[in-house]
């Protein structure tokens, strides 16, 4: 609580204090005049008339206007003798005293208790804060992203404290709306002088403050790791004026989330660094690799040149050198267009171009490809009934089939026989890729998608850098992938990624 807000309270503390003091000295001088009244007679109507006006005293404090007059009149009569004659007497002039007394101890008995009212809302206001801010710090801790957080603060300060919100983040020197609640919300360029010099200044800036006292808005810079990073501005200013009446509690809340927004920024740090150690390391795995994948295609393609130069004798043996050729091109190819997926999602590289997509519909071109890419393939493929959405790069994802399928061709047996098999499990789509072959060994498991499962004997093409590379596009598509052996004989391949849920 500031200084000035100390005052007011103090204030009103002793203004209230000499209220009920005013109220304690009247109501003892009404007993009094009450008593020296009914004294002058001995009859029990004496007693009698001391409790009514003591009872009619006590209803008037709670009592509107109307019913502290009726009560008012009531006693004047009973005090008069109008209802207790003979049996009671007193001078008008002590009557008049008494009702005076009565009047102004009524009075200010009514202050008092409006006050106390006040009082009894503004705990009631009180608590009802807090408990909304309580909750704000449930929703806070539960939030995993930078992107989140920001909508929930500025959706927090609206339903709590009823003022809009916008959020900026610098770019270029020049604050960039990210976000704001509601959306749509209309900020005239001239307010943006307050933001720029919060990012600047790196104080609160605008309404409450003796900067930028013109803006209608309050803008308060959010510092993380010693840097300003963004500024929340909040619109205090209606009808060409300012309410700073939830100043305080905008200021609490603001303060509150610049602390999970530090917490969040720890985090999203600690992933990158993480990340940035995950694809070095599978950078060293595509070395090594590499170097084996692609030398023993170089090596099938020079042979097949140089017998060429030296055949002589029949077309048959040129047609199959210049077969050879092909086949190893085409090889080749396909391991560049893994390389490049890879970029993707090193490090460095822009995002994933993500976008909505039916699951169907990104089997059917996967499909398509692979029996355009693999001659005498015999595919089958099955989605579910129900329709699914996946946000994917679906180049990326259409790139990890092509690699199962591939895969599953090689070492599936002579019959070319897949499956591609789609299930939904919960919240996330299942792709499998199935064959019908012997099966992977068990010692190969361990390092299948690591890039050092390469099959013994096998000097044309490696196993690894291709289920690598599948592993690293799933997991950047927050999914997984996993390799196992059916039990009627044959491997499956599969992998999971997030169902897009409908709004």
């Amino acid at each position: 609580m500031n200084k000035k807000n100390r005052r007011a309270a103090n204030l009103r503390a002793l203004r209230d204090a000499g209220l009920t003091a005013a109220a304690c000295v009247l109501f003892i001088t009404e007993y009094v005049l009450l008593s020296r009244i009914t004294l002058y007679s001995a009859a029990p109507a004496a007693g009698a008339l001391l409790i009514v006006v003591m009872l009619a005293q006590s209803i008037s404090t709670t009592t509107r206007c109307v019913g502290f007059a009726v009560v008012c009149a009531v006693t004047y009569g009973v005090m008069i003798g109008i209802f207790a004659q003979p049996y009671a007497r007193a001078d008008r002039l002590g009557v008049i005293l008494v009702m005076l007394f009565l009047f102004g101890g009524g009075l200010l008995s009514g202050i008092l208790r409006q006050r106390m009212n006040e009082q009894k809302r503004q705990n009631e206001r009180e608590r009802a804060q807090r408990r909304q801010i309580n909750e704000l710090n449930a929703q806070l801790i539960a939030t995993t992203s930078m992107e989140a957080l920001q909508k929930l603060i500025l959706q927090s300060v609206y339903t709590t404290c009823g003022h809009s919100a916008v959020y900026y983040i610098p770019c270029e020197n020049t604050p960039v709306r990210v976000a704001s609640y509601p959306a749509g919300l209309i900020v005239y360029r001239r307010e943006l002088d307050a933001v720029r010099q919060a990012f600047e200044s790196g104080r609160i800036i605008g309404v409450g403050t003796d900067f930028c006292t013109s803006s209608a808005f309050r803008s308060y810079p959010i510092r993380l790791g010693g840097h300003i990073e963004a500024v929340v501005a909040v619109l205090f200013g209606v009808n060409g004026g300012a309410e700073t009446a939830n100043l305080a509690l905008v200021d609490q809340l603001i303060q509150r989330s610049l602390i999970a927004l530090e917490r969040q920024a720890l985090i999203d740090e600690q992933q990158r660094i993480i990340t940035e150690k995950q694809v070095e390391q599978m950078r060293a795995d595509f070395l090594r690799a590499i170097s084996h994948d692609l030398r023993s295609p170089l090596a099938a393609i020079m042979g097949a040149c140089s017998a060429l130069e030296r055949v002589t004798d029949t077309e048959s043996n040129s047609g199959n050198l210049v077969a050879d050729i092909r086949e190893e091109s085409e090889w080749l190819l396909h391991m560049v267009e893994n390389l490049l997926s890879v970029t993707r999602v090193g490090t460095g590289s822009p995002k994933l171009s993500l976008s909505s997509e039916a699951v169907e519909e990104i089997v059917g071109e996967a499909a398509y490809k692979c029996r355009t890419r693999f001659s005498g393939l015999k595919l089958h493929a099955s989605v579910p009934d129900e329709f699914l959405m996946v946000r994917v790069d679906v180049t990326l994802i259409t790139q990890v089939i092509l690699n199962l399928v591939e895969n599953a061709v090689k070492y599936g047996g002579e019959e070319k026989s897949v499956s591609i098999t789609v299930t939904r499990e919960e919240d996330k789509a299942s792709f499998s890729v199935r064959d019908y072959g012997n099966g992977i060994a068990e010692a190969k498991m361990t390092g299948l998608f690591t890039g050092k499962a390469l099959h013994d004997g096998d000097s044309s093409h490696g196993l690894g850098i291709g289920l690598s590379i599948c592993r690293t596009i799933v997991v950047a598509h927050g999914g997984q992938i996993w390799a196992e052996n059916c039990a009627d004989g044959g491997a499956c391949f599969t992998f999971t990624l997030p169902i897009e849920e409908e709004v």
